[in-house]
């Protein structure tokens, strides 16, 4: 069984590396998102009119009535700055059902930018909801330099079927000291390790399982045995029975 299951997984590991050349992978959304007003930390797709400048035309709020509750009033504030903060991409579409890769890459410097990333699909109003992290920090301490984080992360989303998907982009970061931008990407039909992972368990966990239960059987023989593994008449004592004589 050890033989056929080396083989296996042989043949797993160069199926899944022949699967990681081959995959048809499909960017389905690329996009770069700039901070447009580090204030409100509102970011906004590069190359749109907001980005261009027109963002403060565009998202100016209304003139409110003096409020009776500064706690609510405040907490209103805090709603309509963060649904300004809601970034709606256009449709994109995938083609047919597999994983799907997402990664985001921002130039942070000490500092960090929380992407909330729900898909959307057009037909169905199903959602795949995953948070994407940008955080890098480093320094000097006791005269040793250390580093952390990542510019760049990756999430996995499993089985996306195929459709039309909206991307809903939520982004949080520390005010004052947000990075300048951050971009978003998401790629279709990308096999995941995972799945090698998981086919390698399935293959040798059954020879462990026969290992175990021979053992198991051979320590049950001997020990029914009136002999000892040696070969020799097992004793009394081996047998640990006491003799009154």
């Amino acid at each position: 069984w050890w033989k056929t299951a080396r083989i296996l997984a042989l043949a797993a590991i160069v199926v899944f590396a022949a699967a990681k050349i081959t995959a048809p992978k499909r960017v389905v959304f690329d996009h770069t998102y700039d901070l447009v007003d580090p204030a409100r930390l509102l970011y906004a797709e590069r190359g749109s009119a907001a980005a261009s400048g027109g963002w403060a035309q565009q998202t100016a709020p209304a003139p409110a009535a003096a409020p009776q509750n500064p706690v609510a009033a405040r907490e209103a504030r805090d709603e309509a700055e963060a649904a300004q903060r809601v970034i709606l991409s256009e449709p994109f579409e995938t083609t047919r059902t597999a994983n799907l890769e997402a990664v985001i890459w921002a130039p942070t410097d000490n500092n960090w930018v929380d992407v909330g990333v729900s898909l959307i699909a057009e037909a169905t109003g199903e959602a795949r909801s995953f948070s994407l992290v940008s955080d890098r920090y480093h320094g000097v301490d006791g005269g040793e330099s250390w580093s952390e984080g990542r510019e760049s992360r990756t999430v996995w989303v499993s089985r996306v079927p195929a459709g039309k998907w909206v991307a809903r982009l939520d982004p949080e970061s520390e005010r004052g000291q947000a990075p300048p931008q951050f971009r978003i990407r998401l790629t279709s039909g990308v096999p995941h390790v995972s799945h090698l992972i998981w086919t390698l368990v399935f293959l040798l966990v059954p020879p462990f399982l026969l290992i175990f239960s021979r053992l198991s059987w051979e320590g049950r023989r001997w020990a029914e045995s009136d002999f000892n593994q040696a070969g020799g008449e097992r004793s009394d004592s081996d047998s640990g029975s006491d003799s009154d004589e």
